[in-house]
């Protein structure tokens, strides 16, 4: 029986891999787009890359069941996007548009289908590739903190 945090994984990128351009600024649905647990060189554009940071868990008095404990599982997604032109900012509006496109996915299914999940939190930060020697890309960071509940044993 696999952990819930793989359950969580598996569903973080499956709810990534729905970003299918229509709605979103991008697509990332094709099967090598979505990127867990390891880097790429040279990054893949439009890309999405997922490292798993940190579980911790805790037993706050008052708000969980005596056998429960709440977890939180913390993952960064980095996006690599391709800018619209060459004029300076374009790829830092493409990254704002790609880290919006991951909140919208993994907002929409706040409970991440029904893994046990309370609630997803996002910190996003954006750069234009210029700043980070990658011209003609977006780069977009985000802090991913995943809180849920466990039972105790199980």
């Amino acid at each position: 029986m696999g952990s819930t945090e793989v359950d969580i994984l598996n569903q973080v990128k499956s709810n990534l891999q729905g970003i299918t351009g229509g709605s979103y600024n991008f697509d990332f649905s094709a099967s090598d787009r979505v990127v867990i647990g390891q880097d790429q060189e040279p990054v893949r554009v439009p890309s999405l890359y997922v490292h798993p940071i940190s579980v911790a868990t805790s037993q706050p008095s008052g708000k969980v069941n005596l056998r429960s404990y709440l977890r939180e599982f913390r993952l960064q997604i980095d996006a690599f996007v391709p800018s619209t032109s060459s004029a300076p900012g374009t790829g830092l509006y493409a990254a704002l548009n790609a880290g919006s496109d991951v909140m919208k996915a993994l907002e929409l299914d706040r409970s991440l289908s029904s893994v046990g999940v309370r609630d997803v939190q996002i910190d996003m930060s954006a750069w234009d590739g210029h700043e980070l020697d990658r011209p003609g890309i977006g780069v977009c960071s985000m802090q991913v903190k995943i809180i849920y509940s466990e039972v105790a044993g199980t």
